[in-house]
């Protein structure tokens, strides 16, 4: 992945120029020898090492006392203290061998589907795992006051074992020719007349093509190039830098603007005749380019047309009568990638535009690679513009000095006078706020000479240059302050530099014994590491076969640091953690050039850095801008925005947004863990090259918020040091994390040179040497430097260059939007995403809706078990604050998630997006006499979830097709152990009972709460509540079937087919049937306010009797079913309870257990005991069954209470006249009485508020019952799992209420079933939420859709990104036995990576499973004889 790694770097002969480097000459009259043997090198080497350690506590010293000066007391910044760590999750995934060790098969067979599934299960399995172990590390970590917080991340910038590559910005050669677009200029009397920018300084007069030096003095040279800058005006106060920029802000005026457009239809001047300005152009301005009159509608043409021309003028490319009359942007791309006539011959196959991107491949020329997932040729790299490929240096590292730094050393080869040896020398100090001359002394350095003798000579250095670097790269990140040693010696050493900051007076302090102190403490902590690092390089130094000299062919400075890293020692990712010696490397074998060809969204993409270094290969070794330079181009050049749109970007100068959904946090809304983790390896890599730089080398806007160019006070330059460190210590800490995890450094061991499945790996694929220093997916568009598909005109500058800053950052988001969008990489000849609706890619709910792993589909229609046409939805408006509707993988079908919003029945409806219960479409031509096949058997996915579960479900769908499950199946081999002793059936012992018994072993009739208290003392629901809870509601949704279909309701109700004059369809009939369901409730809630007051009452009376608050009778099921409804809306049943005076029935403990014993799960009907019966009937004086009262009732037609229920079926208009005339012939019992006086006001629509409330509680209720019903899960064979696991995401859930007090959050549909359970226990709820969240939380299901869409995307981006989860995940029976068993066989597996599972055989059991239970719920069907 990397392009910097010595790739076959030499072939030209030259000698180095000595004004590559800028490290003095040695002179030999100022050495002395010093020893000639390997020992007192090291000696040697240590000896300055603990020079150049005291060096650097001094430094951190005397800039901790500058901090505490009153003048920067009080300066901070928010991420200092913000230790919330999060982003390196695809760090994590791209490392670990289980992303990388398999290719999906195309499935055939359920098997197979099944096989290719469980493969990607498996790896997302090991990599939560391990996301979670480090998440977990994190939050254990110490943490430290800010005082202590800012001495600990100067200890870790000093890098004590650090191995970096220094690349130094030595100037080129004054008449060097380089394929660089320059900055345009321009002149105030043709301000649309741009040419290349000059240095002014008249020593120079070079063509600018970096940033550049900018002075209002006109005694001095108005703009000077960075290198003339460095030598002749360094620290001058009257230059300020300017980064590489669009100069159309600057050349076109109002006045002028005005001058360019001829528009008739654009307004020049406002209602008072003053002149307006037409730049930056509007996009609703009707401007109109007819005959080229309006110069500002070809503004993009102009530009880019200027730049193709100075960059050919750049060169020293002659212009040819046919460049002379390009008329577009879009004719300078086709002449870039036309190749001149002399190389025609050789570079026709290579002629194709780099906007094709990936996909040619196959063009690679007979010196390239074979494999299609790198390039290593590259003359053959197929998204380079011909016009490159022209100027391509086989040997760029010839004439570029490398140096390598080592703690405080560096040492460097091709040095003038040193025989051809290599020197050491100390660094300079970093630059914490401002660079501090330490001593006035001269440096000690050493020189190992090339002879055959390597003679060792000591020197003093008379002061080190400046030296100002092109980049830095990041080798070995040192163990020291990370936290991977142990902490009571760091931190005394932390105290004691606090201590000795606090008593600083001044700069002429001495500070000789409080260093010496410190310098004790730190040989203690790292001496023996040191010891080893310092061994390696003497050994290496000293061996016979490294070669010192410099040569450009076989040993310039590049290879000669390769040279000296031993990558025995430093090979792996992470170190030993028993004896951890560094804690990550990002050291990789040396390969040439080697640029991956991303093939989809898992492969490991580029770098920053690699792609700067690439940049090398053609023409671009002497480039000017250094890489934070060229990478700020990007925002005030191409971009042309005139500085970072978003925070961070001003020391770090990218888009943190992945493409392709990979993570949900956009740039803009996220901290600094989440921006530099995005590349971990460059930001590593920038943070050492920040601390190189001085104040002067940073432009106005990167030392300020964005967009605000104000000139920086001292204070913000104190800002950006903290920013620096701060995001160094972001690094430090997931890393350390990450090196703490065994299973983390299970997953890299592959990485390490000795591994040999990374040895095989990286022989099958050659880019792989290169993942640890790749990093996201960039949604950021067209960001790669030389190796983008910048389309037509925005090669050279971006489509939005002209607009104003408001429209400039709407369009860049929307065409970032569109790559978040991106399900995958595009494939050969794919069509593009559809485009972004208006308004769309600005907002965060539109940036989130389509950007989860597997994005939603609101109009995908699918077909669920029972094969009938619905609409996939994710999350409902039906409950709560909105309970999740479907899979995470979008598919909405019955087994991950049902339809959502649904709350029709039966499960032949079609239902729309968040639609409750009171929206209820019902189908108008189904038999309904019978139920259809519960939904939880199958679901078929929509097209935009991941191809191996939409693949799964597809081939599930035709194998349950294929089932003759009435039939005698075989017994299931229980070879996971889900079974417990009393779980299989008396008459053979080997089929087992579905629910399993065991999975309510724990929910006893004598169960105490403290028995199931969580670990923090507080009740949470358990997975046999959760159980007893979706029995629960199995018995609710047939309640509602029943009732709904029953034909002698349809009798007791008067419900009959009208006929007219002919016998036509009654189309009201199949209505009328329904509204029995609204009437059935109208009557039960008047059963549950009886009810309610009565059971109040006997609790009391327990509680008196200090026999607990227990409810001593069940209610019957209609009363259960609005007791529920209540429960679920906690506020509302508070204040009821209130209104009413019932102070003691919120304290009940919901009855699971008494209310499991009533079920019957064959049937799923419900029975109550007849203690309860006896207390309904004779205590509350109403029936204990409705449903078979109303049944008996239409079984004597002749009653008064049938003739005044015979009258609901008619007509509205001709219920009233006629009940008046039958309630005066009644004559009835007290039961029947009441009865009948309740008909009357529902006849009457004589309802009380609260009453009218209930009834609408329980009709919203309806659609979550819907779902449930239609995941079944509670006949699933991993029910057990699936609620172990939603316990587990709903504890997640309530921390992110305790983390986001002020946000909106959305269950998913398994964390609302456990989030319903908790709540039916309303003062255990209660209590909990106030203890870990701090509030009484309300489960408000009135919310509306677009408030809940909106929150839905919100909750999966926090769940995302606080615990590095998929928040919406699929729960089908397939996905999820998949997922309980790995967590079965994860239980014996020592290493934690399931390295050693059999994959086929693994597959083949868990399709048993599935296969056996789906069977057996066909055959309980099929002996009820309900509808299959």
């Amino acid at each position: 992945m990397s392009r910097f790694r010595d790739i076959r770097l030499g072939f030209s002969k030259t000698k180095l120029r000595t004004q590559s480097t800028l490290v003095s000459a040695v002179h030999r009259e100022n050495s002395s020898p010093a020893a000639n043997d390997r020992n007192a090198l090291q000696n040697a080497l240590e000896e300055m090492y603990w020079e150049g350690a005291r060096d650097e506590l001094e430094n951190i010293i005397r800039t901790l006392a500058i901090w505490q000066q009153p003048t920067f007391a009080d300066v901070s910044v928010p991420d200092e203290d913000d230790d919330f760590v999060h982003g390196f999750d695809t760090f994590v995934d791209q490392r670990g061998l289980a992303k990388m060790d398999w290719t999906p098969d195309q499935p055939s067979t359920y098997l197979s589907s099944l096989k290719d599934a469980a493969m990607d299960r498996k790896a997302e399995y090991i990599s939560s795992k391990i996301k979670s172990s480090v998440r977990k590390t994190l939050e254990a970590m110490p943490t430290f006051t800010r005082r202590e917080k800012r001495v600990w991340m100067l200890l870790q910038a000093a890098g004590f074992l650090d191995i970096e590559k220094l690349i130094d910005g030595g100037p080129a050669a004054k008449k060097e020719k380089r394929p660089v677009v320059p900055q345009l200029d321009f002149s105030r009397d043709r301000p649309l007349d741009f040419y290349p920018m000059h240095c002014a300084n008249t020593q120079c007069n070079a063509i600018i093509t970096g940033s550049m030096f900018v002075s209002e003095d006109p005694k001095e040279p108005r703009v000077v190039c960075e290198g003339c800058y460095l030598r002749f005006f360094y620290g001058k106060e009257s230059y300020i830098k300017r980064y590489k920029h669009c100069v159309l802000s600057e050349a076109i005026t109002p006045e002028e603007s005005r001058k360019i457009c001829s528009c008739q239809q654009v307004a020049h001047f406002d209602e008072d005749n003053n002149p307006l300005p037409l730049f930056p152009v509007d996009s609703s301005a009707p401007h109109v380019a007819v005959r080229g009159t309006c110069q500002l509608c070809k503004l993009d043409d102009i530009v880019g047309i200027a730049k193709y021309n100075a960059l050919r003028k750049a060169t020293g490319v002659k212009e040819t009568k046919k460049e002379r009359k390009l008329n577009s942007a879009m004719h300078a791309i086709i002449m870039l990638e036309t190749p001149r006539p002399p190389e025609k011959s050789v570079l026709s196959k290579f002629r194709q535009s780099s906007k094709f991107g990936h996909d040619r491949l196959d063009h690679l020329t007979p010196g390239s690679t074979t494999s299609t997932t790198v390039v290593t040729n590259p003359q053959a790299d197929p998204d380079v513009p011909m016009f490159f490929k022209e100027y391509i240096d086989e040997n760029p590292f010839a004439n570029v000095h490398v140096r390598l730094r080592i703690g405080p050393l560096i040492i460097a080869n091709g040095v003038l006078h040193t025989e051809d040896g290599a020197i050491v020398t100390l660094r300079e100090a970093p630059v914490y706020h401002r660079r501090l001359s330490l001593s006035d002394k001269g440096k000690r350095s050493l020189m190992v000479t090339g002879s055959k003798e390597q003679k060792q000579w000591q020197h003093i250095h008379l002061g080190p240059r400046l030296t100002n670097y092109r980049a830095v790269l990041k080798q070995v990140v040192g163990a020291p302050f990370s936290g991977l040693l142990p902490q009571d010696d760091e931190r005394a050493l932390v105290c004691e530099i606090l201590d000795a900051s606090k008593s600083l007076s001044g700069q002429g302090t001495d500070l000789k014994e409080v260093l010496e102190r410190l310098l004790e403490l730190l040989m203690t902590m790292i001496g023996s590491r040191v010891k080893i690092y310092l061994s390696s390089i003497a050994e290496r130094l000293w061996c016979p076969t490294t070669r010192l000299a410099w040569n450009s062919t076989h040993n310039n400075c590049q290879q000669f640091c390769d040279s000296l890293i031993d990558h025995n020692i430093f090979g792996g990712l992470t170190s030993n953690l028993a004896e951890p010696l560094y804690l990550m490397s990002f050291v990789c074998p040396d390969e040439g050039y080697l640029r991956p060809i991303v093939q989809n969204k898992f492969s490991v993409p580029a770098g920053l850095t690699q792609d700067y270094i690439s940049q090398f290969y053609f023409g671009h070794s002497d480039k000017d801008a250094d890489i934070i330079d060229t990478y700020q181009e990007y925002w005030s050049d191409w971009g042309a925005f005139g500085g970072p749109i978003y925070k961070y970007q001003n020391i770090f100068p990218w888009d943190c947004t992945e493409a392709y959904g990979r993570y949900p946090t956009c740039c803009g809304n996220c901290n600094m863990s989440k921006h530099v983790w995005a590349f971990p390896f460059d930001s590593w890599s920038m943070i050492s090259h920040h601390l190189t730089r001085e104040q002067h080398m940073y432009a106005p806007s990167s030392l300020s918020e964005p967009q605000i160019t104000t000139e920086p006070s001292p204070q913000a330059w104190m800002r950006n040091r903290l920013n620096v460190l701060s995001a160094s210590t972001k690094l430090y800490r997931a890393a350390a994390a990450m090196a703490k995890t065994a299973a983390f450094r299970s997953a890299t061991a592959w990485l390490s040179s000795s591994s040999k499945p990374g040895s095989e790996l990286r022989s099958l694929y050659p880019s792989l040497v290169r993942v640890k220093l790749g990093g996201i997916h960039r949604a950021q568009p067209f960001s790669h430097l030389l190796f983008d598909a910048k389309k037509h005109t925005t090669f050279f500058l971006a489509d939005w260059a002209k607009r104003p800053p408001n429209q400039q950052v709407a369009a860049y988001e929307a065409a970032r939007e569109e790559r978040i969008r991106l399900a995958d990489v595009p494939k050969p000849g794919a069509p593009p995403p559809p485009p972004l609706k208006a308004g769309g890619g600005s907002g965060f709910s539109s940036q989130l809706r389509g950007r989860s792993q597997n994005p939603i589909d609101l109009n995908e229609s699918y077909t669920d078990a029972a094969f009938s046409s619905r609409t996939a939805a994710s999350w409902s408006a039906g409950c709560a604050v909105s309970c999740g509707t479907s899979c995470g993988t979008g598919c909405g079908n019955s087994s991950c998630g049902g339809a959502a919003g649904s709350s029709t029945y039966p499960a032949t409806s079609s239902t729309t997006y968040g639609s409750s219960s009171n929206d209820t479409q019902w189908p108008s031509n189904v038999d309904e006499t019978r139920p259809p096949l519960t939904q939880g058997l199958l679901c078929t996915m929509s097209l935009l979830v991941t191809s191996t579960t939409h693949k799964l479900h597809q081939a599930a769908e035709a194998e349950i097709r294929k089932l003759k499950s009435w039939q005698s199946s075989e017994p299931l081999d229980d070879c996971w152990k889900l079974l417990d002793v009393g779980d299989t059936n008396d008459i053979d012992g080997q089929r087992p009972l579905i629910p399993a018994p065991s999975l309510f072993k724990s929910l006893t009739i004598t169960t105490t709460t403290k028995a199931r208290m969580g670990e923090d003392g507080y009740f949470l629901p358990t997975p046999a509540q959760c159980a007893a809870h979706l029995e629960l509601l199995e018995v609710f949704f047939a309640l509602r079937y029943n009732i709904v279909n029953s034909a002698a309701l349809d009798t007791t109700f008067g419900v009959e087919h009208i006929y007219k004059k002919t016998k036509i369809r009654d189309n009201t009939f199949q209505d009328r049937r329904r509204e029995k369901w609204e009437f059935y409730l109208k009557i039960a809630v008047q059963r549950f306010d009886t009810w309610i007051r009565a059971a109040d009452k006997i609790v009391a009376e327990q509680v008196k009797e200090e026999k607990g608050v227990s409810l001593p009778y069940l209610p019957p099921l209609d009363v259960l079913m609005f007791w529920h409804a209540c429960l679920l809306n906690p506020v509302d049943f508070e204040n009821f309870c209130r209104d009413h005076e019932l102070r003691i029935i919120r304290h009940v403990e919901f009855p699971w257990a008494e209310i499991h014993e009533a079920i019957n799960t064959r049937t799923w009907t419900y029975e109550l005991p007849k203690a309860s019966r006896e207390w309904t009937k004779y205590e509350c004086q109403i029936e204990p069954d409705l449903f078979h009262y109303l049944v008996e009732i239409g079984a004597t037609p002749t009653s008064p209470v049938a003739q005044t229920l015979s009258r609901f079926g008619e007509p509205k208009g001709q219920q009233a006249g006629s009940l008046w005339t039958t309630l005066k012939q009644i004559v009835l019992g007290e039961r029947d009485n009441q009865f009948i006086k309740n008909l009357v006001q529902i006849q009457m629509d004589i309802q009380l508020p609260a009453r009218v409330s209930m009834v609408e509680n329980v009709k919203r209720q309806a659609s979550f019952v819907d779902k449930m019903h239609s995941h079944l899960w509670i006949r699933s064979p991993a029910v057990g799992g699936t609620l172990r696991r939603a316990i587990d995401r709903y504890s997640k859930f309530l921390k992110l209420f305790q983390l986001y007090p002020d946000k909106m959050l959305v269950p998913t549909l398994d964390i609302d079933l456990v989030w319903h359970t908790h709540q039916c226990s309303a003062v255990l709820y209660e209590e909990y939420m106030r203890a870990t969240t701090g509030r009484y939380i309300n489960h408000d299901d009135k919310i509306d859709k677009k408030a809940l869409g909106h929150g839905a995307d919100e909750t999966q981006h926090l769940f995302r990104t606080r615990f590095g989860h998929e928040y919406s995940v699929c729960l089908c029976w397939d996905c999820e036995m998949l997922t309980t068993a790995l967590e079965k066989v994860d239980e014996k597996d020592e290493t934690g990576l399931l390295d050693d599972l059999d994959m086929a055989d693994f597959t083949e059991k868990v399709g048993q499973y599935v296969s056996y239970y789906r069977s057996e719920e066909l055959r309980r069907r099929a002996d009820l004889r309900i509808d299959i």
